[in-house]
């Protein structure tokens, strides 16, 4: 920037002199007359006026072609580079295309119906504590919420778990979507004592109905009588039904 304006003031200057000394001219060469021109003679002067006049010309068109090539930015193209992305297709794990028969049970070394030998941490724990230990298991892809269920409303309660509470129930809590039409339900009942369960639990599997839902079906489901505790769980999702039975056994300690 500082060159540029050097540059122009010298334009100035010079083109100043010029005019001056095309103004000035007059046809007297005298030297005393014209001072800038110390060669004598009338002829001399004329040469000398001409030489100084080319001189002066030149030098106005080289600081005008050094003003204009620092005035004006040298543009320089970047190289166009591309990048190529690789997106990888993930294979399709979905299991066996959502077929699973439902009456298939998760491969356990527990019967669903005989039950399963309860460890202490599992038998102290409410209906409610239980759902809670398992609700990591659901995933969080699936919001849920955990309720208790009032033993004295039957409607409800056979809603829930397709057989009418006895005497023999003495807590029910289950786990369900807010969206109420995803196909996923956790229930827990727990009983008087191991032999209840079996039953409640038997009963229980019998009577499912998979499409209670109308809109959507509960394509696999199992019940598991574990001690005194009944758990069914039912699910329209392969892969998460099969962590939540995991979780089961795992809890149970299994």
């Amino acid at each position: 920037m500082a060159i540029y304006f050097s540059l122009r003031g010298s334009v100035k200057i010079l083109f100043t002199r010029v005019l001056w000394l095309s103004l000035s001219y007059n046809n007297d060469f005298a030297t005393q007359n014209q001072p800038q021109f110390p060669t004598k003679g009338r002829l001399s002067q004329t040469k000398a006026m001409v030489i100084f006049m080319k001189k002066a010309v030149f030098a106005l068109l080289l600081l005008a072609a050094l003003l204009v090539s620092c005035a004006t930015p040298a543009v320089t193209t970047a190289p166009v580079t591309t990048s190529s992305a690789t997106v990888d297709t993930q294979p399709d794990t979905s299991a066996n295309g959502g077929t699973t028969d439902i009456t298939t049970a998760p491969d356990t070394t527990a019967d669903a119906s005989g039950g399963v030998d309860t460890p202490p941490s599992f038998s102290s724990m409410t209906a409610q504590e239980i759902l809670n230990a398992l609700k990591p298991s659901i995933g969080n892809d699936l919001t849920t919420v955990i309720d208790s269920v009032n033993l004295k409303d039957k409607s409800t309660f056979s809603y829930h778990f397709f057989v009418q509470p006895t005497g023999d129930v003495k807590e029910a809590a289950i786990c369900q979507p807010i969206i109420g039409t995803i196909p996923f339900f956790l229930g827990i009942l727990k009983t008087s004592s191991a032999d209840a369960a079996k039953t409640l639990a038997a009963s229980i599997k019998k009577n499912v109905d998979p499409r209670k839902l109308v809109c959507a079906t509960y394509e696999h489901y199992e019940t598991y009588a574990i001690g005194d505790t009944v758990v069914l769980v039912m699910d329209g999702d392969a892969t998460r039904y099969q962590r939540v039975c995991d979780a089961i056994l795992s809890l149970a300690g299994n």
